[in-house]
């Protein structure tokens, strides 16, 4: 079970969308090695920067009630990143055109801590995010800043940006750094290793999962929210 099953407060429709591929071209969670590279595309962070606007423009509206006037101007991007979250189908093919299969792939749907550890973990394996590599747009940096959060916390833990994150043989690097729209953020290390963090702060640092309660109540929105689905 994955992220179709959640709370709701309302009916809600569930899509399930099953399709066939041919066994060459299959990329699992398994798979990454060490040595190799974690990559991760687009930005990340932003549909939770999103999340945080429309919970302020709530909370606002049931403050000041028929006076109240929405400020969403300045957060078009992030919103809509909430609202109408994309499969990234063209980094694939764009991935596929370049002559790269990742050795290991999920989407990006409870935050980039939680994937990279399952990725190790289905994997068997370490690995080390590079805190400074996590790809931010500008506008999710100043949500940020308007909360007085910590940008690389809504990378980490936020989610639901269903970005891809996967890794290549180091051999594939060069192709990885000649496409746009790509980052490369970490290494697979070996199982010893354990999962970390690389902060140009703190140095080495555990890097737990975390992520979104499918059985919360709709008003135990968590300081970080993804939303479980993409198996990949």
């Amino acid at each position: 079970m994955g992220g179709a099953v959640s709370t709701a407060p309302a009916l809600t429709v569930s899509v399930t969308l099953a399709a066939q591929v041919e066994d060459r071209n299959v990329t699992f969670r398994r798979g990454s090695n060490p040595g190799d590279y974690i990559c991760v595309t687009g930005d990340v962070g932003a549909a939770f920067a999103g999340l945080k606007v429309l919970l302020e423009q709530r909370r606002a509206l049931e403050e000041m009630g028929e006076h109240f006037e929405p400020d969403i101007d300045p957060y078009r991007y992030v919103i809509d990143r909430q609202l109408r979250p994309r499969a990234r189908t063209d980094m694939v093919e764009r991935l596929g055109k370049a002559g790269v299969k990742p050795t290991a792939m999920i989407d990006v749907s409870d935050g980039v801590a939680s994937e990279v550890n399952h990725i190790a973990r289905q994997s068997g394996v370490g690995a080390t995010v590079r805190i400074a590599a996590l790809p931010f747009d500008a506008e999710t940096r100043f949500v940020a800043d308007q909360n007085m959060d910590d940008v690389d916390t809504y990378g980490l833990f936020g989610g639901e940006d269903y970005e891809l994150l996967f890794t290549v043989d180091p051999s594939d690097l060069q192709k990885i750094d000649d496409m746009e729209g790509v980052s490369v953020i970490g290494t697979i290390e070996e199982k010893d290793s354990g999962v970390n963090a690389l902060s140009p702060e703190h140095g080495i640092i555990p890097l737990h999962p975390a992520g979104f309660d499918h059985f919360a109540g709709p008003d135990d929105v968590p300081e970080q929210s993804g939303d479980g689905a993409g198996d990949v």
